[in-house]
């Protein structure tokens, strides 16, 4: 009786426990996991708008240029993009300037002699017989002088713009399509054309008939026999067609063409300042150096593919370039007289000139990793001509 008893107490105290336990408030549910962060907003892509002055056959155009915003891109990590436009696809030649300060284009080439009287002091570089006939050497003074030792003379002319670099095109010299000049015997009667003042002026020195024509026209200038020939760089000649027409070239190393890659200065100033370090590293003394290298490179590609095709070359032996070099001597020392009126003492930048073109000759700015194939006839890039 007494083991029943104990064990209908111990039943009781199972079901008790057990009715309890059903009682009791359910354990609680685990608290859910917190959420996740928010992913960072992607940063914006800066977008940027440049208009060159190069066609897309010419090699700083598919070369230079490419290299140099593609460098800024990649630096950047992708917070940069650049749109690059060739040579009429947004504006016309006059109009880039205009375009560049109402802040229809964020980035152009600017070349002065296309603005006739606009830039007097900036077309110093355009004065005869003042480099040296690589572009290379001539682009890496021009940038220094203007942009590390005479910033106050030069920047004033370009208000409204922030000026990235200088630098020069590839040399000009003689090209005609029907007779070979090897003296100034051999001007006289003929029409040779020139693009700006500076080149009209020494034609006319030389007894030729000067006639105002770009690169751009002197293609059908030459197939309708309006000039005989004209004072142009070597690159172009290609690119512009005008070599299909040209036949002889004369080698005088006369003068260059000047650019001055600039920013609109809002779109600078709207810029974050890493994304400025980032264009003031590439778009500086390597814009100069990788752009002169590129023609120097493209013009022995050219000059090469010419002779291939059968054309005559002739450079002026030192007694005759002698007499061109006198004839023109008035157009600096016009010049001189026309910046002295503006307040500028040309003389201690003439001399300073000479020293940079002579540093640079000794030791010129190396090339770097990226700036690849610049112009070279095995570059990938190279168009089928």
């Amino acid at each position: 009786m007494q083991k029943k008893i104990l064990l209908i107490s111990g039943l009781v105290i199972i079901l008790m426990s057990s009715l309890v336990g059903a009682c009791a408030a359910p354990a609680p549910a685990p608290a859910p996991a917190p959420a996740p962060a928010p992913a960072p907003a992607p940063e914006e892509v800066i977008q940027i708008d440049y208009n060159s002055t190069y066609p897309p056959l010419h090699p700083v155009y598919y070369d230079s240029h490419t290299l140099l915003m593609e460098r800024i891109m990649e630096l950047s990590n992708g917070r940069v993009e650049i749109t690059s436009y060739p040579h009429g696809a947004l504006f016309k030649l006059g109009e880039y300037w205009e375009a560049l300060l109402a802040g229809r284009v964020d980035m152009i080439d600017l070349f002065p002699h296309t603005l006739p009287g606009q830039f007097p002091v900036a077309q110093m570089f355009m004065l005869p017989f003042m480099g040296v006939g690589a572009s290379a050497i001539t682009s890496m003074a021009t940038y220094e002088l203007v942009n590390k030792d005479f910033p106050d003379v030069f920047y004033p002319q370009f208000e409204g713009a922030r000026v990235m670099t200088t630098h020069v095109t590839a040399v000009c010299n003689l090209h005609t399509r029907d007779k070979l000049v090897k003296s100034l015997d051999d001007l006289e009667g003929m029409i040779i054309a020139g693009e700006n003042p500076i080149q009209l002026s020494a034609i006319e020195s030389w007894g030729a008939t000067p006639e105002h024509i770009t690169m751009a026209d002197g293609y059908l200038a030459l197939e309708r026999g309006v000039i005989d020939g004209g004072i142009w760089p070597w690159a172009p000649l290609r690119s512009f067609g005008l070599a299909e027409e040209l036949n002889y070239h004369t080698i005088i190393d006369f003068n260059f063409s000047v650019d001055y890659p600039s920013f609109n200065q809002q779109s600078w100033d709207s810029l974050p300042p890493d994304i400025q370090a980032i264009f003031d590293e590439v778009l500086g003394m390597n814009w100069a150096a990788l752009t002169g290298y590129t023609l120097d490179n493209g013009s022995e590609v050219d000059i090469a593919w010419m002779a291939d095709k059968g054309d005559e070359f002739y450079t002026l032996p030192a007694s005759e370039k002698e007499k061109w070099v006198e004839l023109s001597s008035d157009i600096e020392n016009e010049w001189i007289a026309d910046v002295a009126e503006l307040g500028v003492d040309a003389e201690p930048l003439l001399a300073r000139m000479k020293e940079l073109v002579a540093k640079y000759e000794a030791e010129p700015y190396p090339e770097q990793d990226w700036y690849g194939f610049a112009g070279r006839a095995d570059s990938p890039r190279r168009p089928a001509k």
